[in-house]
């Protein structure tokens, strides 16, 4: 869909990135305009990638997670995920742990996915069950994300 912000004709595109000007009519130049805006995009998010990795390591160094820069703040958050070991939480049922419980802990579908406020509740209900959950949790970093906003 294109806007005004991009389209100077109804028909016509300026390519960000190289600024040329696109005929949606001419399916070749489209294709190869295509290709450099992907090409651009993977230039921008490793330009991104870089800069973020800058203003990280310069609030590591200063030990605070806020960054106050010249009428800009950078704030940074980096989370972690959880991955759960089905194969650690099975061991529920053969703790005693009934099916249908389990069933609401654990879905099936391509991949495993569990439910971390059941999880809970199973933990708190049982000792041996709180081991074996525990067991299973493994917290991941995510990508630390970096927002700029004006002070």
């Amino acid at each position: 869909m294109a806007t005004d912000l991009v389209t100077t004709t109804g028909n016509e595109i300026v390519c960000p990135g190289t600024g040329e000007l696109v005929s949606l009519d001419d399916a070749p130049a489209v294709a190869r305009a295509l290709r450099a805006l992907r090409e651009f995009k993977r230039d921008v998010e490793d330009a991104r990638s870089v800069l973020e990795a800058a203003l990280i390591g310069e609030s590591e160094r200063q030990g605070t997670k806020t960054l106050h820069l010249e009428g800009l703040t950078a704030s940074i958050s980096a989370d972690t995920a959880v991955e759960w070991d089905v194969t650690v939480l099975v061991r529920l049922l053969d703790a005693g742990l009934p099916a249908e419980r389990y069933a609401a802990l654990v879905t099936e579908e391509v991949s495993y996915k569990v439910d971390g406020r059941v999880a809970a509740q199973i933990a708190g209900a049982n000792e041996r069950y709180a081991e074996i959950v525990a067991a299973a949790k493994n917290r991941v970093p995510k990508r630390p994300y970096v927002r700029v906003e004006a002070s």
